[in-house]
């Protein structure tokens, strides 16, 4: 396992100290097997190094983070995922970009909105729909490239003070700055706190998405940990982060189905706060404490979750095979998820046929590690297989609901259902 981090050193690093609360006490709770870069897609079958996977709980603040942290530059100079692609979230951030503006904007207003990584643009679209005056900032070129064909203006850089400042002196303070899935990625995140502390209106807030580790470890959803991400957020850690790094409270809190499950929050001057705002705090921190999600407990009972979604989907697929060794399992969605389920699980290439996906990003490349293809789902019209396994199950609804008139005879295989 560390001879493969030892290959490439300047790309990696071990944390020692809690990325909220900075202090040492981090113990391992959980790990999966080491995986290359979960979207690392090739143009051809291509050998890459594996790194760790290992999962640590802060003793002091009881945040949840990954041991070793990729450099970002490689992660993310140049991204695979397209928000875009898939019709479920640009309905997500159509309806987020109403409430949002609704709650936190006066009526026919044109309110500055920023926006940290923000992919495609397609967030921003929707706040732009509104009449919003609107700027991203993207580190991804070929994402930037993307937004900007949509008239969507991105600048190509990570959100940092010195970003902040020259989006300030350009164009003022912003009344929204909205983080999508995003804080989750980034290891120093006291530099972001200071990039919206330069760039806030005192009177905007800052609204944020990531998924949720209390979703993470009751439906036993391990293949949302991967190198991207090295943060898995629950409330009350984060509490505590913003009380110490800002003048700025949490001001409401919303639980959202996105990515198996997330949480929206919103931070802001205390004088925006409301009692009704105020509750929706108030009772997620009361589920974490009867859940006992910022403990240690939780993660090995999530270990056996893990070990039954993953016997279930090895006995689906040996029973197929053991009725036809020739028989065709393709695979639905290329997410980067899906690199730590296959691994996870322990699906080898000679499991899956081939992967289809809608993002014309990763169309014509091949898996990490795996190296299984990845192929237009309109071959699905031409070849209409007999099973499907959904790798990318947040969206397993709506691609069944999608596919299966057109199929009708594919039975689709869905990861972790009934697990």
């Amino acid at each position: 396992m560390m001879s493969a981090v030892s290959a490439l050193p300047v790309d990696i690093k071990e944390r020692n100290t809690c990325r909220l609360c900075n202090k040492r006490g981090l113990k391992s709770v959980f790990e999966l097997p080491a995986t290359p870069l979960a979207n690392h897609f090739e143009t051809g079958p291509t050998k890459l190094p594996v790194y760790p996977l290992i999962v640590m709980l802060c003793s002091n603040c009881l945040h949840v983070q990954l041991k070793h942290v990729v450099n970002p530059k490689v992660l993310f100079s140049h991204y695979k995922y397209a928000s875009g692609t898939s019709p479920v979230f640009v309905e997500h951030f159509s309806r987020y970009a109403i409430d949002e503006y609704t709650r936190w904007c006066e009526p026919g207003s044109k309110p500055f909105v920023v926006e940290c990584g923000s992919n495609d643009g397609t967030a921003l679209q929707q706040f732009k729909a509104l009449g919003c005056r609107v700027i991203g900032v993207e580190p991804a070129l070929n994402l930037c490239d993307i937004a900007l064909k949509q008239d969507v203006p991105t600048v190509n850089t990570f959100f940092d003070y010195n970003t902040a400042w020259n989006i300030f002196e350009s164009h003022g303070p912003a009344k929204l700055i909205v983080a999508n899935n995003v804080l989750a990625h980034i290891d120093e995140l006291g530099d972001v706190v200071r990039a919206v502390n330069k760039l806030l209106d005192p009177k905007g807030v800052l609204i944020f998405e990531v998924q949720y580790v209390g979703d993470l470890l009751a439906k036993g959803h391990v293949d949302n940990i991967y190198h991207e991400h090295v943060s898995y957020h629950a409330l009350a850690p984060l509490l505590k982060f913003i009380k110490t790094q800002t003048l700025w409270v949490v001001l409401r809190v919303e639980r959202v189905p996105t990515h198996g499950g997330s949480i929206r929050v919103t931070v802001g001057n205390p004088c925006l706060r409301t009692a009704e705002n105020d509750a929706t705090v108030e009772k997620l921190l009361h589920e974490e404490q009867v859940a006992a999600v910022n403990g240690s407990s939780v993660w090995a009972l999530l270990q056996a979750k893990v070990i039954r979604a993953k016997l279930k989907l090895r006995r689906q697929l040996e029973t197929i095979y053991d009725l036809d060794p020739d028989e065709t399992i393709v695979g639905y969605g290329a997410p980067a998820k899906a690199t730590t389920l296959m691994y996870a699980f322990g699906l080898k290439a000679t499991d899956i046929d081939y992967i289809v996906d809608d993002s014309p990003l990763k169309q014509g490349l091949y898996t990490p590690g795996l190296n299984i293809p990845v192929k237009s789902p309109d071959v699905l019209l031409v070849e209409k297989p007999r099973y499907v396994l959904v790798l990318a199950w947040n969206f397993a609804e709506s691609i069944i609901a999608k596919w299966k008139p057109l199929l009708p005879n594919t039975v689709f295989i869905v990861p972790f259902e009934g697990a």
